[in-house]
């Protein structure tokens, strides 16, 4: 989730999708590709040993909400705003973002 990745970790994922969801770099497509498998395999832990199919348009739409849920957390990180994350059961699914400033 990337509530727990470390601070360099985020920074190249969202550097990853930027790169190849704006500019079409395939090449950075790597990382952020096997996070979204990794969190999709913590979602539904009894077909791990099946694989995981996935139609290119899903995950395009992954690729968009993981952006989003990685740039809410450096947010939450580097300004006075807290984003409540993504939880396992709620990332991929459109859920509501709550922002809350700090110290309330």
């Amino acid at each position: 989730m990337p509530c727990n990745l470390p601070g360099h970790w985020l920074d190249m994922i969202a550097r990853d999708l930027e790169a190849t969801m704006t500019e079409g770099e395939d090449g950075y497509a790597a990382a952020p590709l096997m996070l979204v498998v990794h969190i999709l395999q913590g979602k539904t832990p009894g077909q791990s040993g099946h694989g995981i199919q996935i139609p290119l348009d899903t995950l395009n739409d992954y690729f968009c909400d993981l952006r989003v849920e990685i740039n809410l957390e450096i947010v939450s990180r580097r300004t006075r705003s807290r984003v409540e994350p993504a939880t396992l059961d709620s990332i991929f699914t459109g859920h509501t973002v709550r922002v809350v400033p700090s110290g309330t």
